[in-house]
């Protein structure tokens, strides 16, 4: 994954970066990007490197599916993101609402938890 971000503060005695202003993060697999993640703020914890974004939170994958929430996790050793408030996923066969969220970083195996939605065929 490759961070972008408007402002840093690094904090090193709480080993922590906070992230403001707007952040992207490009995630890849096998050197292509498959997703994209922005978000308004967040924190990088510095040991595990994991990334947290709060407030306006996107995620659009390759293949034009987006995701909406107000807050999401980026796990690094399992690269999967996650939540546990309301989700919105639009891909172009189906609109999912949920409260909780987990999936790859591709956005391509994911779980909704308390789902509602319309789904197609």
């Amino acid at each position: 994954a490759i961070l972008n971000a408007g402002h840093i503060s690094v904090f090193n005695s709480r080993a922590y970066t906070l992230i403001d202003s707007g952040a992207v993060v490009d995630f890849y697999k096998t050197g292509e990007k498959v997703s994209t993640l922005t978000g308004m703020r967040g924190k990088v914890l510095d040991a595990t490197k994991d990334i947290e974004i709060y407030d306006s939170v996107v995620v659009v994958n390759k293949e034009g599916s987006v995701l909406k929430t107000s807050k999401l996790y980026w796990n690094n050793k399992t690269q999967k993101v996650s939540t546990d408030v309301f989700v919105k996923i639009t891909t172009p066969k189906e609109d999912i609402e949920g409260i909780g969220f987990e999936s790859d970083q591709n956005l391509k195996n994911y779980t909704v938890y308390k789902v509602t939605g319309v789904f197609s065929k």
